[in-house]
């Protein structure tokens, strides 16, 4: 025998015999009818091009709470939502719309861009303002979202937030103002004491129009 023969047979006689049933250290072996996990990719979602996130199961709660559809939404109309926002479909086509016909071309008049949204709530079974008791809010049929800041584009690239708070430059509440109609509910500052630092918009189904104010 040659001397890497020996060797070799030296090599396999020093490995310990895997146990019956045994898989070897190091060895991956596939599990039948368990697919390998996939990151969720981000596409187009509502039939709508201008609304990017992916689809998510129906979801369930109790008292009524629910959404048949929802989405985790990432972008609506080419603007960042961040955290990106669980909602129905309804109330994601409405954000498109009003920030496509109002927002960004009041932000473009006044030397602007709009890259993003600071998303302070969405989906979430509650009642409304979250007082126990309460009537169930729309937020707990992800037909609404709460939207803290505006962010403009910057050179570095960065996004400078515009807060929703008093004293916001008038622009802001133009872009308020221009969310009555896309969406059926829009409070914010001046509303009451629940919103003095957001916009609540929401697809609410109202027999006499929209309630903004």
């Amino acid at each position: 025998m040659t001397r890497v023969g020996l060797l070799v047979v030296l090599g396999l006689a020093l490995q310990a015999p895997a146990a019956a049933g045994e898989v070897p250290e190091g060895v991956f072996v596939p599990v039948a009818g368990a697919p390998l996990p996939r990151p969720a990719v981000a596409g187009p979602v509502c039939d709508a091009d201008a609304l990017v996130g992916v689809p998510l199961p129906e979801i369930t709660g109790p008292g009524g709470c629910g959404v048949a559809a929802p989405v985790e939404l990432r972008f609506a109309a080419g603007v960042a939502l961040d955290p990106p926002a669980v909602v129905s479909c309804g109330a994601a086509r409405a954000l498109a719309a009003w920030l496509t016909a109002d927002v960004k071309p009041v932000l473009a008049a006044a030397g602007e861009r709009l890259v993003g949204l600071d998303i302070a709530g969405t989906y979430v079974c509650r009642g409304r303002n979250g007082q126990p008791g309460a009537k169930l809010s729309e937020h707990g049929l992800g037909h609404a979202l709460d939207m803290a800041a505006f962010r403009l584009a910057e050179r570095s690239g960065a996004g400078a937030p515009v807060a929703v708070a008093p004293g916001a430059p008038p622009l802001v509440a133009t872009a308020r103002a221009g969310a009555c109609g896309p969406f059926s509910t829009v409070l914010g500052p001046g509303s009451d004491a629940f919103h003095e630092d957001h916009l609540h918009l929401d697809v609410a189904e109202r027999r006499h129009g929209p309630y903004c104010r």
